[in-house]
């Protein structure tokens, strides 16, 4: 468990920055809080797959970061490989193959189970679970939803790499819309408790966890932010998410993405909340 990750270098390594405190939580405002001049958005519809909104260059692909979690955790729920309310240490620093996955939730947040860890974007707990699960197992769960990994990862670091979404893998805005888009039906689909975790994680996420810069008033949303560091005192940022609809809010109805060239997955989170509020983003 736990054991071959503090072993193999629990440690801070500052210039390395990765979902660090630029990702932490933001104050929810009206306006996006980064230039989105070069931002990539895309609203699908989960019923039909049509692209409602769109701007920017779609088909780049970059890095996923953490907007992976939600189908690593799926995955690891399916197969057995952790329990949904199994608790989880987090010591708030760790290092895995020259990476920084210092998690950035709050420092008092330090046993999370799966709905906290996805809420949260705890890399500890994700790369606990990584560790614990075979590579193919991880592979065969992402691919489901249209993530191809670069290769088998051969070891537990690699899985946790590949996990947190910052090794072997890169997406585009349209294909991470389809991938959210999949995971939407399933919660429409009289889900099994394995996807209501998730789903329960990614509204967590955006009312009171690491996304919440996009909480929109009166829109029933979940979604994920990543953050991925690329070297040179830059990053990009992203966030996918479900907006749900109806008089319970239990419908998934749209799907939205947004990915920032030069920026975090706060700023992500801040375009997307103004996207489904109906503000202009330009």
């Amino acid at each position: 468990m736990l054991s071959k990750l503090t072993s193999a270098a629990i440690v801070l390594l500052l210039g390395c920055s990765w979902e660090d405190g630029s990702n932490a939580r933001r104050p929810v405002s009206g306006a996006p809080t980064a230039s989105v001049a070069n931002a990539a958005i895309v609203v699908m519809d989960v019923a039909s797959g049509r692209v409602l909104q769109r701007s920017g260059i779609l088909g780049s692909e970059s890095a996923p970061g953490s907007v992976l979690k939600p189908f690593v955790l799926l995955t690891a729920l399916r197969s057995g490989v952790v329990r949904e309310h199994e608790a989880i240490a987090c010591r708030g620093t760790l290092t895995m193959g020259g990476h920084n996955l210092a998690c950035s939730h709050p420092r008092d947040v330090t046993v999370l189970d799966a709905r906290q860890a996805l809420a949260e974007s705890c890399n500890t707990y994700f790369a606990t679970v990584a560790e614990r699960m075979p590579s193919a197992t991880l592979m065969n769960g992402l691919r489901a939803y249209g993530i191809q990994a670069a290769k088998k990862p051969r070891d537990g670091t690699e899985r946790a790499l590949l996990a947190v979404g910052l090794q072997d893998v890169m997406i585009s805005p349209l294909q991470l819309a389809q991938a959210y888009r999949k995971l939407a039906q399933q919660t429409n689909a009289s889900p099994g408790e394995e996807v209501k975790v998730v789903e329960d994680g990614l509204r967590a996420s955006v009312q009171t966890g690491m996304a919440n810069a996009a909480r929109a008033q009166g829109v029933a949303l979940g979604g994920k932010t990543g953050t991925v560091d690329d070297r040179g005192g830059r990053s990009h940022g992203w966030f996918a998410g479900i907006v749900f609809s109806g008089a319970d809010a239990s419908r998934a109805d749209r799907v939205v993405v947004v990915y920032v060239p030069n920026g975090n997955g706060a700023d992500a989170a801040s375009i997307a909340g103004a996207t489904v509020r109906g503000k202009s983003v330009r």
